[in-house]
């Protein structure tokens, strides 16, 4: 097995996990997947404005213009992330007319995905390690912050992924029709391509 094979297969069990968060929010709290993309995009950016404010502390400490810029880039990524949630209102919106036309796409796995989810837990590690070092310096300290912020940024990013991935709660008026096709779409995931699609009229 290929190393996109074994990313794609361990990205199928992350999503499967949130699948359960999923539907846990759904139970619990009456929230559907695009609640749970919203939340996730307000972790995101405060873990990217934590990142920055670290970032640029650490420049004002050192003087070092990598920091800088780095600095910027972070508080310049802020903005972006707050303009995904106006991209995942349309994407919401395009969903439930699918759904009323009777259309589900299976979810598409990515080892570029649990890439980033892989490397959001070795930073926060990272940055967990430099806060449980003996020394307290303001440079151990601030490093720590920015470390975690960056992994905390990193793993609500790809979760909002993986909660815009999951399949559709399926409205109170569902037809027998269409919940075989939910039913069908559950079923096939990863070995379906990233363009595949399910109509009711597939399954007729």
């Amino acid at each position: 097995m290929s190393l996109t094979r074994k990313l794609e297969s361990l990205d199928e069990l992350i999503w499967t996990q949130y699948e359960k968060v999923t539907h846990f929010a759904e139970k619990t709290m009456g929230w559907d997947k695009w609640d749970l993309v919203n939340a996730s995009t307000t972790v995101t950016m405060a873990g990217v404005l934590g990142a920055g404010v670290y970032e640029g502390l650490l420049f004002w400490q050192n003087d070092d213009l990598l920091q800088l810029m780095l600095s910027g880039m972070y508080l310049g990524s802020a903005p972006y992330a707050y303009s995904t949630t106006k991209l995942d209102y349309k994407r919401a919106q395009r969903e439930a007319r699918q759904l009323e036309q009777g259309i589900l796409f299976p979810p598409a796995f990515s080892s570029l995905r649990v890439s980033g989810m892989l490397f959001s837990g070795f930073s926060g590690a990272c940055g967990v390690g430099f806060l449980m070092l003996k020394s307290k310096s303001d440079s151990v300290l601030l490093n720590g912050l920015l470390d975690v912020s960056v992994g905390c940024y990193l793993f609500a990013l790809e979760s909002a992924w993986y909660f815009r991935d999951q399949i559709p709660k399926l409205p109170s008026s569902t037809t027998p029709l269409l919940y075989s096709l939910y039913e069908r779409v559950r079923g096939k995931r990863l070995q379906q391509s990233t363009n595949a699609r399910y109509s009711i009229e597939e399954i007729v």
